[in-house]
Order: structure tokens, then C-alpha cells, then sequence
């Protein structure tokens, strides 16, 4: 019996005869076709390549469009986590002492009579000063805590 595949080309997918009207497509049988067959043929597996091909790399896009999305939301959890630290951080600390000075301020110069009316002024002038601190350090921690929104990005994962 005759090795069909002795005087054949192996190329890819199909083993090419001599007589081009005779193709082996592995795993299948010999058969006899006509050119214009055997370039529909050849068509359809290039087709059914790129179409693979294709289908890999959108696949491939949407995981790194998908991984880019991850990377957003994990930035601005970070980003979210280090605002609530610092608003911890301010108002555990500066703004609980800065709090305490005007207090300080007016035991000690609040009440002396001794004062002139020029001095009483600058000490009321510097505890106003020290009170619109701790205000604007209050409304600045107020502006880190979490934004609303983020909770709703973070269920998107």
C-alpha cells in the first residue's frame, strides 16, 4: 500500500501533493479537489485564523482594560484611606491643641483690669485670629473626610 503522504509537503494544517488538486488536511482524509475548492478551502482556515486571532486580542483588551479599571479604583481607595488619616492625624492632634489657646489665652488675659484698652484689643485681635484657625482647620478636616461618592466606586469591584 502507497504512503499517501510520500510525495506530500507539510505545511501548517495541509499537506500539499504535487498534483494541487489533491490535499491532505491532517487528522482528515485524502481527497480530490478542484482549485477554486481548494482556495475556498484555504479562505475559510485563514478566515477561521484571523477570527481567532481577533477574538484573543479583544479578549486580551478587555482583561488589561478591565486590570486598568482595578488600578483606578485601588488609587483612589488610597488615595481616600490617606485623606481619612490625615483628617485624623489634624484633628487629633493640632486642632485639639490649637483648640486650647484661645482658652489659655483669655484665663490669662481676660480678665485683668490692668490692661490698657490698646492691649485688651490685640488680645481680643490675636484670640479671633487663633479662633478662625482652629475654624479653618476644622472645615479643612471636614474636606478629607471620605467623598460620598467613593463608596459607590468601590462596590463597581
Amino acid at each position: 500500500m502507497p504512503n499517501p503522504a510520500a510525495n506530500h509537503t507539510k505545511t501548517g494544517l495541509i499537506y500539499f501533493n504535487t498534483d494541487p488538486s489533491v490535499i491532505r488536511v491532517i487528522r482528515g482524509s485524502c481527497f480530490t479537489a478542484s482549485p477554486k475548492s481548494v482556495i475556498f478551502t484555504l479562505a475559510y482556515i485563514i478566515k477561521v485564523i484571523v477570527e481567532r486571532r481577533l477574538t484573543a486580542e479583544v479578549v486580551r483588551r478587555r482583561r488589561a482594560e478591565k486590570r486598568v479599571r482595578e488600578l483606578h479604583h485601588e488609587l483612589l481607595r488610597s488615595q481616600e484611606n490617606e485623606r481619612h488619616r490625615i483628617a485624623l492625624d489634624l484633628h487629633d492632634s493640632v486642632i485639639q491643641e490649637l483648640s486650647a489657646v484661645p482658652l489659655e489665652y483669655e484665663a490669662l488675659f481676660g480678665y485683668d483690669k490692668r490692661m490698657s484698652h490698646r492691649a485688651v484689643a490685640k488680645s481680643e485681635e490675636l484670640n479671633d485670629i487663633l479662633r478662625n484657625l482652629v475654624r479653618s482647620l476644622r472645615s479643612l478636616v471636614y474636606g478629607l473626610r471620605p467623598l460620598p461618592w467613593i463608596s459607590s466606586v468601590w462596590s463597581l469591584r
